[in-house]
């Protein structure tokens, strides 16, 4: 481990350096990579920033945007990436390259090579943006190295507020609450602001459902005493690497390309954790890789990672009001909680847990003993979150919630091989149609 306490990947090959006071960063060996034990070129293709502009929102004509035109020489057309803010966060936007080298990364991994930023960009943001590939082709060997070619300045800003993301979910209520006084002994810091983004969690062509979302929250930042913040943006837009590859490798850059975007206003931004710290397992958010979203005077944190779902539940059952309008659905992209999928019975559980049946208007969920029983978790996110539900039930004496636990636990690993076999039909153009059918029938 690092001094700062960063993770040392078996086989890496790394060197510490001092520089600006007591931060440790990592020199990489670029032009070159490392791939297991053999030295790589970086080859590929070239990744750029044409140019950046500042504007009108055409979605918003109160909103200014942001947008930064991308090449990726690939025989892909330039793309346009861009961010909406309201007029009094304007002055905050970045004049720096970072969010546009953190909107190239994908790109850089998927096809290797060079990223170009023809613009001042942060020295550690450049270095911990190499780091961030180390990482993730140590986890996924099928990613390509790459290298970046930018104009490296120590980027000095005026920021002074520090951000928790935010999209009415448990994971961010638990950061959010425990960033406010409200936490008493568990405060662990403060936040300034909670932001809430259009275009990951709910689609840019349905605003009524963001303004759905982010009206429900707004009770929620209230009862914090903190401003609710709104940006929109393209970054996660259909059919591509940044899409298709959101939850194991993109998540997390997404919020810090957008947190960067104001990094004239945030000089620290944080998210919730997905898992306990022991449980992590590879994907876009994670305690090895979301501080590497880091330049000298923005630094970015995952929050959370000792605590259990069941236990952020807990944590925030004594607050009831903060789960009034919890949101933890996306099935249909969509403001409301269908009530079916497995994200919202697993939160009805967890919540019923807490001792709070009844108390979330939002969620709707019928917990009869069958619901629970049918509910699907045979891949191993949905186990872990069952699993630790099942020993909260068990410590807690709630031995009608545990009996059916244990049956959807057992239920799952039987049927787990059939899931397989029909995610693999769906890639195969004769029984796609009754994978899908298969698929609906286990998981529902």
């Amino acid at each position: 481990m690092g001094r700062q306490g960063l993770p040392e990947l078996p086989g890496s090959l790394v060197e510490y350096t001092e520089i600006l006071g007591d931060y440790d960063y990592f020199t990489l060996l670029t032009p070159y990579e490392y791939c297991g034990n053999k030295r790589v070129a970086a080859v590929g293709c070239t990744m750029k920033l044409n140019h950046v502009q500042v504007g009108r929102s055409p979605l918003d004509n109160a909103k200014v945007r942001l947008s930064g035109s991308l090449c990726v020489q690939r025989g892909l057309d330039d793309v346009e990436v861009w961010f909406d803010v309201d007029e009094d966060l304007a002055e905050g936007l970045a004049t720096s390259g970072a969010p546009w080298l953190i909107a190239l990364l994908p790109y850089a991994m998927e096809y290797g090579g060079t990223i170009e930023i023809d613009r001042p960009t942060d020295s550690l943001l450049v270095e911990n943006a190499l780091m961030l590939g180390r990482v993730y082709r140590k986890w996924y060997p099928n990613l390509k190295p790459y290298e970046i070619v930018a104009d490296r300045q120590i980027i000095s800003t005026n920021a002074d507020k520090s951000v928790s993301f935010f999209s009415g979910g448990i994971d961010g209520m638990h950061t959010a609450l425990r960033h406010s006084p409200l936490a008493g002994p568990d405060q662990v810091g403060t936040v300034d602001e909670l932001l809430m983004i259009w275009g990951f969690d709910i689609d840019l062509d349905t605003p009524q459902e963001f303004v759905a979302m982010y009206g429900n929250s707004q009770a929620f930042a209230e009862h914090l005493g903190v401003p609710l913040r709104s940006m929109a943006t393209n970054i996660r837009r259909p059919n591509t690497y940044w899409k298709r590859l959101w939850g194991p490798l993109c998540h997390s850059m997404g919020r810090a390309a957008c947190a960067h975007a104001l990094e004239g206003r945030y000089k620290s931004a944080v998210w919730g954790s997905n898992f306990l710290a022991e449980d992590s397992v590879p994907e876009g958010s994670h305690p090895w890789t979301d501080p590497y979203c880091s330049s000298t005077n923005l630094r970015t944190a995952v929050d959370g990672n000792a605590h259990s779902r069941m236990d952020k539940v807990a944590f925030l059952a004594r607050y009831p009001w903060a789960l009034e309008n919890v949101h933890v659905c996306y099935r249909d992209l969509v403001s409301r909680n269908c009530g079916e999928c497995i994200k919202c019975v697993r939160s009805a559980i967890a919540i019923d847990l807490a001792g709070l049946a009844g108390s979330c208007r939002t969620l709707p969920v019928p917990l009869r003993p069958e619901v629970i029983q049918n509910a699907y978790c045979g891949d191993k996110f949905e186990r872990i979150f069952f699993r630790e539900m099942l020993e909260y039930a068990r410590a807690t004496g709630r031995s009608d919630i545990e009996r059916s636990l244990s049956i959807a636990l057992r239920r799952s690993g039987y049927l787990r091989p059939l899931m397989d076999f029909a995610e693999w039909g769906k890639q195969k153009t004769a029984v796609w149609r009754l994978s899908r059918m298969l698929t609906k029938a286990i998981a529902g």
